[in-house]
């Protein structure tokens, strides 16, 4: 199999400048329509979406990721990890070592064999675009644990990523799309084309999703723990942090329904009721993604990494006076900020292991973040990475999210593997970009549907500390899966 570099170089043949095209397309088509062309058109596109009512807080690009050359993929319950592409009209793969590293080198000799003025503003040109499943980080040396060994698993792999020889970015802000990546003039004439046929196709043709059969009125969303065992762990929970081995363990559960809807309609809805600014959509061979997650993981541009942990959750209402004092009781609960002030200790501390010396800062300590149905409190970590910190060093080193595990977080992960009772697979793991510029931004993936075998699942929880109540919890879990349920079996 041709390395990476070599087979840009022959798809492209040999023509491999890298740039940013700007599309006049507001008078053609709109963003939704392109959304729609991509997702039905291009099979191996991968949607990053931020939506606008968010641009000002966190993120103001959607990427569509697309003209894959190549997936890396770690298949579950195996050491070594695989390259799969197509080359001279057959289907090959290939068998590597580690996943991240590869990715990793990857980046650094595209860089070196092909130059590119990258400095502009977009945060995303060529790359991989994927996900890293929650269980990856048993794969990870400094864990030392096994994959956990249940029978109810989805199927996903635990890393999965394409290298999109191309994106087209759309900046909320300004309201202008991009093409970026490599051979953009070319590519921006045929795209544009497309387009037009497909907008013509519509109009002429009439079309429309292909008819799906409607969940019967006995399905039901079910959670794989009743009340009595919420309970039960969450005492385990306390028991653990009464003898000292944690401070705090985020618990979740998992739901699931019968669907055998569109999960691009899925994708619709929770656009409409649920926008956020680290939403997703992507479709694999016997799987869809569809995240509405409102959660950055890390974010890296220009050698600066930055952080977002979210922890306490409120119920908005439509009183704006009532939602006033929902804003003080969440601001001021000792509880929630109690939680939080934890999880930016070990996100600082994370950050440590690959920022410079004194660069790592709380930029923001207790934030409150409005959604359409909820409130959050939110912190902000920032720092300088190290001159030598490669994109396998900064994901090996944060990877999973602290405020998804708990503190200390080995201790807390390795609870969370005996009280669960599914496997988390890819929820509270991460969607996002590597560039080839070495810039990334990741999601937590809450607020994440998988959709396989005419089945949807997600999963809800929350921190849980010492003072925390068993009831309240459960009730938060109920709330933050509602929305779902709602999307889902309506």
């Amino acid at each position: 199999m041709k390395n990476l570099h070599e087979r840009i170089r022959q798809i492209t043949e040999n023509n491999c400048n890298i740039s940013a095209v700007k599309l006049d397309l507001n008078k053609i088509i709109s963003w939704s329509e392109i959304e729609e062309y991509f997702i039905s058109e291009y099979s191996d596109a991968i949607y990053l979406d931020s939506q606008e009512k968010e641009v000002s807080k966190t993120n103001q690009y959607s990427i569509i990721g697309f003209n894959t050359i190549e997936t890396v993929y770690t298949k579950y319950n195996e050491d070594c990890s695989y390259i799969s592409c197509r080359e001279d009209e057959k289907k090959t793969s290939e068998q590597i070592d580690d996943a991240l590293e590869y990715i990793s080198d990857s980046i650094k000799i595209i860089k070196q064999q092909f130059s590119a003025d990258l400095s502009g503003s977009l945060p995303f040109y060529s790359g991989f675009i994927g996900m890293i499943s929650y269980d990856y980080q048993c794969h990870l040396p400094k864990n030392k644990i096994s994959l956990p060994n249940v029978k109810n698993r989805i199927g996903l792999p635990v890393l999965m990523f394409r290298f999109c020889l191309n994106s087209i970015i759309r900046d909320h802000k300004d309201n202008c799309i991009y093409l970026t990546g490599f051979n953009c003039s070319a590519l921006s004439e045929k795209l544009i084309s497309g387009l037009k046929d497909f907008i013509q196709k519509k109009k002429t043709k009439n079309i429309t999703q292909k008819k799906t059969k409607e969940l019967s009125a006995k399905s039901t969303f079910k959670s794989d723990v009743t009340y009595e065992q919420y309970i039960a762990d969450l005492n385990e929970v306390h028991n653990a942090i009464f003898k000292g081995d944690v401070y705090q363990i985020n618990y979740t559960a998992r739901f699931s329904t019968d669907y055998l809807k569109s999960p691009i309609d899925l994708f619709k809805k929770l656009k409409k009721i649920n926008p956020s600014p680290f939403a997703s959509f992507f479709k694999c061979d016997n799987f869809h993604v569809v995240s509405s997650s409102p959660e950055l993981f890390i974010k890296v541009q220009d050698k600066t990494i930055q952080t977002r942990p979210i922890k306490g959750t409120i119920k908005k209402t439509d009183d704006e006076k009532l939602n006033e004092k929902l804003v003080n009781k969440l601001k001021n609960s000792k509880k929630d900020r109690s939680e939080l002030l934890m999880i930016v200790d070990l996100e600082r501390n994370d950050f440590g292991k690959i920022c410079k010396a004194g660069s790592v800062k709380v930029t923001s300590l207790f934030e409150i973040e409005e959604y359409p149905t909820l409130y959050h409190l939110v912190s902000n970590i920032e720092g300088k990475l190290d001159d030598f910190v490669t994109v396998a060093d900064v994901l090996k080193a944060t990877f999973p999210g602290g405020s998804i595990t708990g503190a200390p977080k080995l201790s807390a992960i390795n609870h969370i593997r005996k009280l669960e009772h599914s496997p988390r697979e890819l929820y509270t793991g991460s969607i996002g970009y590597i560039d080839i510029s070495e810039n990334m931004q990741f999601n937590i993936a809450i607020r994440t549907v998988v959709v396989s075998d005419s089945k949807a699942y997600i999963s809800a929880g929350g921190g849980i500390v010492w003072d925390s109540d068993p009831d309240s919890e459960y009730s938060e879990s109920l709330l933050k899966a509602r929305v779902f349920k709602d999307v889902l079996c309506s």
